[in-house]
């Protein structure tokens, strides 16, 4: 138990050194986190880690490390059948091909997520999943359809109060509008995303984790 403690104080001191822009120390946190995970066979703690890493190495660029820690810890939670972190790694996996571009593997991760959330009824997440879909499609020119997506997103975080995710769906609405040559509406809600940034300011911002 004292060694799963100390591997959990490691996890958290990567984000907080993550959170001061330090993510070489970061990733030296988590790395001693999976060492001891590995050491006291817990998978669960080790797959935790190996997202965490995976994260890590996204932030630096290092796309081939950071898509390889985030397999082995889908893999890890796959044989586990612990699906709200399967649907979450799924969604780093998906940023991450997202990143490099590669637009039709990161739809094809997002939307697992998006399925896997929905079912769990997950509403934070899913949120978060249209979202993404919804920039996807954007920046594959598919703007219009894109556009439900974060019209969604939007629509579901107002309900559920949820500032920060109805701040990123109406900057996505924008930039889908832009995208469209409908330059008033993108303006319009260009405005609206300023406004909900005042007010989360005053806020301030919440985190997530697995």
């Amino acid at each position: 138990r004292q060694m799963k403690h100390l591997a959990q104080v490691n996890n958290v001191l990567g984000e907080v050194y993550y959170k001061i822009k330090s993510s070489e120390s970061a990733l030296q946190r988590h790395e001693k986190a999976l060492n001891i995970y590995e050491q006291i066979k817990d998978e669960v703690g080790e797959a935790e880690t190996k997202s965490y890493i995976g994260g890590m190495f996204e932030k630096i660029g290092s796309y081939p490390t950071a898509l390889e820690y985030q397999t082995e810890s889908l893999q890890l939670f796959k044989s586990m059948g612990m699906k709200s972190q399967i649907a979450f790694v799924l969604e780093n996996i998906g940023s991450i091909y997202e990143d490099l571009e590669k637009y039709d593997s990161a739809y094809f991760n997002f939307q697992k997520a998006f399925l896997l959330n929905s079912e769990l009824g997950d509403s934070l997440r899913v949120i978060g999943n249209l979202n993404n879909l919804g920039d996807v499609l954007r920046k594959t020119r598919e703007a219009k359809k894109g556009l439900e997506f974060s019209k969604k997103a939007a629509e579901m975080s107002q309900r559920l109060g949820m500032l920060y995710q109805q701040k990123s769906a109406i900057v996505d609405i924008s930039k889908a509008y832009a995208e469209m040559k409908d330059y008033e509406s993108a303006f319009k809600y260009l405005e609206q995303s300023r406004l909900f940034s005042g007010i989360l300011t005053s806020v301030g911002n919440p985190g997530s984790s697995i």
